[in-house]
């Protein structure tokens, strides 16, 4: 059961972020770029920094034998050049933002194709669902990287309504698995209570009449003749 539920905030947190950025990709643009890079520094900041930490706390054998101590340096000055520095990496990757956003819709599309193969594996129903929702992705990502349109903002125009439409379909699919698997939990408990009204056992046969008050006093009289 929590499991499920588990699933369910997992696709509702995709679709939240997916239907913020296309909405703020429709409306403004060059301010939802700037906020992916800072959240993507500060991303890079918390990684770092749990390097760093690993690397402070763990046993000397194991820190000499690892690079955390560099990989964390080295992630955190990228968070804080993408957070205290946002403008010139804003400037500087503003013509690459389409592929950037083309990347991130295949990166919730290569999701989706982890979870399809993990509930594949596991025997669940409707993955099917899930390996739509990844092929749709891929290939709405596909089309952004390839970049086919002539001006910004037909890009721009795309993009957002790209992550909109993924956004409604990821919650539609949240929504349906929810609701089959209610159905199939339903429908498995009523097969069970038929099973056990099967096996019950017939009910008490009819208690035979009780001989009448005639029959009874024949009984009576023939008794009396045989003393």
């Amino acid at each position: 059961m929590f499991k499920k539920f588990n699933e369910v905030i997992r696709d509702l947190i995709f679709f939240a972020l997916e239907l913020t950025i296309g909405i703020f990709f429709l409306i403004m643009p060059k301010e939802m770029t700037m906020g992916l890079i800072i959240l993507l520094g500060i991303i890079s900041i918390i990684l770092g920094l749990k390097d760093i930490y690993t690397y402070i706390t763990e046993k000397a054998e194991e820190a000499a034998s690892g690079t955390d101590l560099v990989t964390g340096i080295a992630f955190v000055l990228i968070g804080l050049l993408c957070t205290i520095g946002h403008n010139g990496v804003f400037a500087a990757v503003n013509q690459w933002v389409v592929y950037l956003f083309g990347a991130v819709m295949i990166l919730f599309g290569l999701n989706k194709v982890q979870h399809t193969i993990d509930k594949a594996r596991l025997h669940k129903n409707y993955w099917w669902v899930d390996l739509m929702l990844a092929v749709i992705k891929l290939a709405l990502g596909a089309v952004i990287l390839i970049n086919p349109f002539k001006s910004g903002d037909s890009s721009n125009l795309f993009i957002g309504i790209s992550f909109i439409v993924v956004s409604a379909l990821t919650l539609a699919g949240a929504v349906f698995i929810l609701r089959m698997t209610e159905l199939d939990r339903q429908k498995a408990q009523e097969d069970v209570q038929m099973m056990i009204d099967d096996v019950k056992p017939d009910e008490d046969p009819e208690p035979e009449p009780e001989p009448s008050d005639r029959t009874a006093e024949s009984s009576t009289a023939l008794r009396k003749t045989n003393k």
